[in-house]
């Protein structure tokens, strides 16, 4: 997916990016090759069925065009939207259950580690009850009672996945090198 979302923001505008993708991104960092001790479980992205080698630290990297385009074999990226896979309307659930609407299938994260609710024009994340902690810009969530404002730019670790929550404005950026 995040090649063919390079392209479609290299080729157009700011304004016709954002139009034709209205929603948030979860841009998910991956290692560029597989290290020798590897759990076996991959990253898979749903939109290419591309299995990614699995990381080895969360550390998230300082997002630029250059360090993004000269590396977009490390990252996934996941359209933050709605699925039919969950029963919860008003939740966009990320986990490594196959019903989650972002599915990342590391055992370092949890069966439903988080989900995002949408309020207004705002996204909130809430961490779930989970053997893994949810940190969000550097801050712990408290299960089920934790939530934070997800904001443009904001930084995710969930077990050893490092992600970075962008409006699609940003991304347009990172991707097509174009400001403003």
């Amino acid at each position: 997916m995040l090649l063919q979302v390079i392209d479609e923001a290299k080729s157009l505008s700011k304004l016709a990016f954002t139009t034709k993708y209205s929603h948030p991104w979860l841009l998910v960092e991956t290692p560029k090759s597989r290290s020798s001790g590897s759990s076996g479980s991959d990253i898979i992205s749903p939109s290419t069925s591309k299995e990614m080698p699995p990381l080895k630290a969360a550390v998230a990297t300082f997002l630029t065009p250059t360090v993004l385009m000269g590396r977009a074999d490390e990252f996934v990226l996941f359209p933050l939207v709605k699925s039919d896979r969950n029963p919860w309307t008003e939740r966009i659930l990320v986990g490594r259950a196959r019903n989650n609407d972002i599915i990342l299938p590391i055992q370092s994260v949890s069966k439903v580690q988080c989900y995002f609710t949408k309020k207004g024009k705002q996204y909130q994340l809430t961490a779930c009850q989970a053997s893994n902690p949810v940190r969000f810009d550097g801050t712990v969530l408290a299960p089920e009672t934790g939530t934070a404002d997800a904001v443009d730019g904001s930084q995710l670790v969930l077990g050893t996945i490092c992600a970075h929550f962008l409006e699609s404005a940003t991304l347009h950026y990172l991707l097509s090198g174009k400001p403003g």
